[in-house]
């Protein structure tokens, strides 16, 4: 119910609590015309002005109406008939009024159901999940008979576009990250023949800005499969089987959807976009999904899964035909539809896990470092500023946590050690954030900042939250990583 017919019926509940009070004030005086009871005598002092008011305006009408006036008994008897009427007429007019607001909800529903229901409910829903609204354009592609290719910003156009190929192509496929907008004017809103370097027109792994869903597609392995035949129904349950194991892991359990390709299935998992502002993270995302897979690998017997972790990768498009091989009995080309109920919630467990994965470039950097300080990290443990970042994390600020990278990445394992510290405080950590600044760290060639200069740093924090180190004055080392040092690297 809208806001409008919400507040009509709101108003309508409240002039019937006043014909309700009304009554009362009325029948109150003509009670007392016949008998006089005291306390109700107060409650007719009370609605005095309201009573007079109704009952001098009933017998002006009444007057109006038949020129003859009336008494004051049946003034008072006249307006509680004309308020019990009234009283009585206005819950019918509410409930017809809501009976009338659910019929145009219902036909409203009705229409909106027959417009999606024109073969647009699936591809619509495909889309939304995606989550490529705010974040870019959606790509579509075909690659038979001619490899052709379209950019669409709205999801009308992309069933249109769907419809114009349908039966025309074995497959109609949709680009599962969002493409940059550039891209858009090269095939917008229509099908343009694919075209490679150096005037290239599809995506490509480098042009993509975000990442917004992951998806896992499984196969069975047969002889008949591999003879080009559609999937069979006992192999489209075989595929179903671990595709369900694989929506069990942890990141999915709760926003991941089984879709049936036409000959198999797809795990698709809408999650918090992820800005791809590094190598790394495309790096950390094929990593990320390639160890989830790992997990159930070993579980599934006859399914391939397939490596689809590459960022310009396509997905057959919800809704349309699976073309692909040919069809004989038993083995029938599909609809690629939902399996099981489309969730449009995007994961953040998996947005975390992505981004926390931890590739090999921790190993490069440290053995980027030409020379590390041979140092014993134990020594540390003595360290009040270190103590302090483990103790407090979610009060270390960008300052004091960039001066602790100084001092610790020179050190031999001191990387290691700073995503341990740095991981404590679970709201801020980005594995590739820290990795960065790291490498910059490195690359700059910063010295490592003083206890002094810490703690003046800090002195830029609240009182109750503020960094403070005892040793100041007595500490032999002037900066904390000369702490773990083996021999003495600096002394006050």
């Amino acid at each position: 119910m809208g806001i409008l017919p919400g507040l009509f019926l709101a108003v309508l509940n409240l002039i019937c609590i006043g014909i309700d009070i009304t009554m009362f004030f009325v029948l109150c005086r003509i009670v007392l015309m016949w008998r006089k009871i005291q306390w109700l005598e107060k409650l007719n002092d009370i609605g005095k002005g309201l009573v007079d008011a109704l009952s001098a305006y009933t017998g002006q009408l009444w007057y109006k109406a038949t020129q003859k006036r009336l008494s004051v008994k049946g003034e008072l008897l006249l307006s509680i008939v004309a308020l019990l009427l009234v009283r009585a007429t206005l819950p019918e007019i509410g409930r017809l009024f809501l009976n009338l607001e659910q019929v145009n909800m219902k036909k409203a529903s009705i229409n909106k159901s027959e417009t999606e229901s024109q073969g647009s409910k699936e591809i619509c829903m495909h889309l939304r999940i995606l989550g490529h609204k705010n974040n870019g354009v959606t790509e579509l592609r075909i690659f038979d008979p001619v490899p052709m290719v379209a950019y669409v910003d709205n999801e009308d156009d992309a069933v249109r576009l769907a419809r114009e190929m349908e039966g025309k192509t074995s497959g109609i496929y949709v680009g599962v990250q969002p493409r940059p907008p550039h891209l858009f004017d090269l095939a917008p809103n229509c099908w343009r023949p694919a075209t490679s370097s150096p005037v290239r027109n599809c995506a490509t792994d480098n042009d993509i800005e975000y990442i917004t869903a992951c998806y896992w597609d499984l196969d069975v392995v047969s002889e008949e499969r591999g003879k080009g035949h559609p999937a069979s129904d006992e192999e489209l349950k075989q595929s179903l089987h671990a595709a369900e194991l694989l929506s069990r892991e942890e990141g999915l359990a709760l926003n991941s959807t089984i879709c049936c390709s036409g000959n198999g299935n797809y795990v698709l998992a809408p999650i918090v976009p992820i800005s791809v502002d590094s190598l790394e993270v495309a790096r950390q995302f094929k990593q990320c999904c390639q160890q989830i897979t790992q997990k159930v690998a070993s579980q599934i017997k006859g399914v391939k899964i397939d490596p689809v972790y590459n960022l310009s990768r396509v997905m057959r498009l919800m809704g349309t035909i699976n073309g692909k091989g040919q069809a004989v009995e038993g083995r029938p080309h599909r609809r690629a539809c939902f399996v099981t109920e489309p969730t449009q919630a995007r994961s953040m467990a998996l947005y975390y896990m992505i981004l926390n994965t931890e590739v090999e470039y921790c190993k490069v950097a440290e053995w980027q470092l030409q020379k590390v300080v041979r140092c014993d990290l134990n020594k540390l443990k003595n360290c009040e500023f270190i103590q302090w970042c483990r103790k407090y994390p979610e009060l270390v600020t960008e300052p004091l946590w960039f001066g602790l990278i100084t001092n610790l990445t020179y050190l031999d394992g001191g990387i290691k050690l700073i995503h341990e510290i740095s991981r404590l405080d679970m709201v801020r950590y980005d594995y590739s954030n820290t990795q960065r600044i790291i490498q910059r760290v490195f690359d700059k060639g910063y010295k490592p900042i003083t206890c002094k200069n810490l703690v003046d740093i800090a002195l830029t924090c609240p009182r109750n939250s503020r960094f403070n180190c005892s040793k100041l004055t007595k500490c032999p080392a002037r900066a904390p990583m000369y702490l773990a040092t083996l021999h003495t690297v600096y002394k006050r």
